[in-house]
């Protein structure tokens, strides 16, 4: 029968195995992934902030439109 001991090493080495699949060899994260990751992020933002300013000023164009009527 499994000892308690045998049972905590295995979880930890489980562990290790998976973090180790998710960094890549050495431990590090993979930057070429990393890198696109926040490009990504860094474009939805900025596509994000510009759609947003066109529609204030689509808006406020229609808002000087209709008072002025």
């Amino acid at each position: 029968m499994a000892s308690p001991q045998d049972s905590v090493a295995k979880t930890n080495d489980q562990k290790s195995t998976v973090s180790a699949g998710i960094t890549g060899e050495g431990g590090k994260p993979p930057s070429h992934a990393l890198i696109s990751i926040c490009k990504s992020l860094v474009a939805g933002g900025v596509a994000g902030g510009v759609i947003g300013f066109i529609i204030q000023k689509r808006l406020a164009v229609q808002l000087v439109a209709i008072l002025s009527c």
